[in-house]
């Protein structure tokens, strides 16, 4: 399990970076997607997180890429 997260700009989180993070057992956040690439790119890179202020968006991305991954579970 990966300890908390670090989070930082999505523009500033190559993926060395985070497989790095991950080695060390960090978790990794990004936040600033506003776009389709961004979140296509944040996802491919391994980031564990995704802070957005379009949701819809990453939702929609991330349940195309890996479906069931991006949906939020109902009945809670």
């Amino acid at each position: 399990a990966l300890g908390a997260p670090i989070t930082m700009h999505h523009a500033d989180m190559p993926a060395s970076t985070v497989s790095a993070l991950h080695d060390a057992g960090v978790a990794v956040w990004v936040w600033g997607v506003k776009d389709e690439e961004s979140i296509v790119r944040s996802v491919s890179q391994g980031v564990d997180g995704i802070l957005s202020q379009d949701v819809a968006a990453v939702v929609e991305v991330v349940d195309r890429l890996r479906p069931g991954i991006g949906s939020t579970p109902t009945g809670t």
